[in-house]
């Protein structure tokens, strides 16, 4: 899509009801542009939106758009609803998807919604709102949010409730909820004229006000083309479909934003750069004349999820000890075209998780990749003062009395535990998925004040199979059910299991350190 030269749009802050919100997006006349990212929302999230405007909370405000003269492209469904596509004036939505959609499928009586992810409820006797199941079916203090828009369904709803209980109470509760819904004022502000990246402009400066909007949503919608299956925009969700491919835990928070840094990292910018105006036009200049690199990174980012998966056995960002991990070994694969050692890269990788190098300075962060994109070679070794002093004087550190999984340390553990365990099933001749015995976060084997100590944390599923030869060898690495037979106190217990699995951590980085040394001192 091509820039409309048309000066800096106008400002129009205004207020509208979330009926009028609703029917503007039936009718055509606020629509949804291709560029924008998919809907991820959870039932609890569209939950607290609705009890938000129950209760009077602000819920933020709308950013919408004209298009400046320009045609933008947009899908002809909300949701799982399809909508009037207006031949008239129209505003696209920049900021506030997620609201807005949520609003107009939950409050639409006619949406495709196998899941039941828009069919919320309202409970008049405990005003809370709920996703009906089958538990609930037959409440009959239970009200439809579809049906508070339409006069001939509320009063279908009401005449249901007020059958089931004579409680004319609750008939006063349900015509309050559909008029807070129904009546509350959001805060539009509407934006006339300019181009796309003026618009992005007046997005970004919102988000440095507060509101939450993400880097590679504002590359995303900058890069945006007209077509959302070629080119720049095809390239990023390739991205993200090869990390969903690879990583099976896609609701983590900051996964765009580890997009984006990779894709910055690739085409030659800092992983901390924040300019994205120069990051765009590398990207345009890059699918115009050498649309092949973006393949190349592609090839390079499944090598790499790849050896995270089956090397390292991490399959999930929340098992990262440091994101920056990614963009170490990315260009282990991408920029060093020389002859790799897997063994040379994952024992690095393991050494700056123990050793908490992951968390220096965004410079220091560069230097390591620089490491990295060398092929990990002697010589840049010894010209890399950070990497070099802390090889030089390395010692293990110590673990921590108590457990926290959010923490680099915490997930260092889980990683180092599943690699030991596999390395033993591999000396005896055993291939096994581990992914299917192993938990993360960890289990809490006692609910007392013991539970967040590392002893009390069960990294594998409890569901213990006899016959099973990696169940006997998980329990023999780090016992639990045995320890629990026995008539030993819970103390004695977490006590038993930390020394477990300190040995085990301890003995690998011991390994991992002397096995760096050998090599590289």
């Amino acid at each position: 899509m091509s820039d409309n030269k048309s000066g800096i749009p106008s400002v129009s802050p205004e207020v509208m009801f979330i009926d009028d919100l609703v029917y503007s997006i039936e009718s055509g006349k606020i629509v949804l542009p291709e560029f924008q990212r998919p809907y991820v929302w959870k039932e609890k999230d569209i939950k607290y939106l609705f009890d938000s405007i129950y209760k009077g909370y602000p819920i933020g405000s709308i950013l919408l758009w004209n298009g400046g003269g320009t045609d933008i492209p947009t899908p002809n469904y909300v949701g799982g609803r399809s909508v009037n596509m207006s031949s008239g004036e129209k505003y696209y939505i920049v900021d506030g998807q997620q609201r807005l959609t949520t609003l107009f499928c939950c409050l639409s009586d006619d949406i495709l919604d196998e899941n039941g992810k828009w069919d919320l409820y309202f409970n008049l006797k405990d005003e809370v709102f709920t996703h009906k199941s089958f538990s609930k079916m037959e409440d009959p203090h239970l009200i439809s949010i579809k049906s508070l828009r339409k006069t001939t369904s509320f009063l279908k709803e009401a005449r249901r409730i007020i059958e089931s209980t004579s409680d004319d109470s609750l008939i006063e509760k349900a015509e309050s909820l559909a008029d807070k819904i129904r009546k509350y004022k959001m805060a539009i502000i509407k934006l006339d004229g300019g181009s796309l990246s003026e618009v992005v402009e007046v997005f970004s400066r919102l988000n440095s006000m507060g509101k939450s909007i993400g880097q590679q949503d504002l590359v995303y919608a900058l890069t945006y083309d007209g077509n959302s299956d070629s080119g720049i925009n095809k390239f990023i969700d390739d991205v993200k479909q090869c990390f969903k491919l690879y990583f099976n835990d896609d609701s983590s928070n900051n996964k765009n934003e580890v997009y984006l840094q990779l894709i910055k990292s690739a085409i030659g910018f800092e992983v901390y750069d924040q300019d994205r105006n120069k990051i765009v036009e590398k990207l345009k200049s890059l699918s115009k004349n050498t649309p092949n690199q973006l393949d190349l990174i592609l090839d390079a980012l499944k090598l790499t999820l790849d050896f995270f998966v089956k090397k390292m056995l991490i399959n999930k960002f929340s098992l990262l000890p440091y994101t920056n991990l990614l963009f170490m070994a990315f260009h282990y694969f991408y920029s060093y075209q020389g002859k790799r050692s897997i063994e040379n890269l994952s024992n690095w990788l393991f050494f700056i998780s123990i050793y908490e190098l992951g968390r220096a300075s965004p410079s220091k962060i560069e230097e390591v990749i620089g490491f990295f994109k060398e092929g990990l070679s002697q010589n840049s070794f010894k010209n890399n003062a950070f990497i070099f002093k802390a090889l030089k004087n390395a010692t293990p550190p110590d673990l921590p009395v108590k457990y926290s999984a959010g923490s680099a340390a915490g997930k260092t553990i889980a990683i180092i535990l599943n690699n030991h365990i596999n390395f033993v099933l591999l000396k005896k001749n055993l291939k096994a998925d581990l992914n299917q015995y192993s938990v993360f976060p960890p289990q809490s084997i006692f609910r007392s004040t013991l539970s967040n100590y590392l002893g009390s944390k069960n990294f594998y599923n409890s569901f213990y199979d006899e016959n099973d030869e990696v169940f006997h060898i998980i329990e023999n690495e780090v016992p639990t059910l045995t320890l629990s037979s026995n008539d030993m106190s819970k103390d004695d217990i977490v006590e038993k299991r930390k020394l477990a699995i300190e040995n085990i951590y301890y003995s690998f980085a011991n390994e991992v350190t002397c096995f760096l040394k050998d090599n590289y001192l």
